[in-house]
């Protein structure tokens, strides 16, 4: 009988925003909201949007709230 060989994982590509929102982030975890979308010159709906992206694809989580709390990258991917 012969082995199953199975197909390679399935690599999620990351969209350059997605990369630029992760890059702020990294330079600072209690970045808001606001301040991503000022730096990439985006609307704020647009920043919402990719960082449920970002969190679906489990790239990052919040740790507390929306005020004393920050943003974590998951290294585990």
């Amino acid at each position: 009988m012969f082995p199953i060989k199975l197909p390679p994982p399935i690599k999620e590509e990351l969209t350059n925003l997605e990369l630029s929102v992760i890059a702020l982030i990294e330079k600072n975890n209690k970045i808001t909201i606001t301040q991503i979308s000022v730096n990439l010159e985006i609307g704020r709906d647009t920043v919402k949007e990719y960082i449920k992206r970002l969190k679906g694809k489990q790239k990052i989580t919040r740790i507390g709230g929306n005020r004393g709390g920050y943003w974590k990258i998951l290294k585990n991917n």
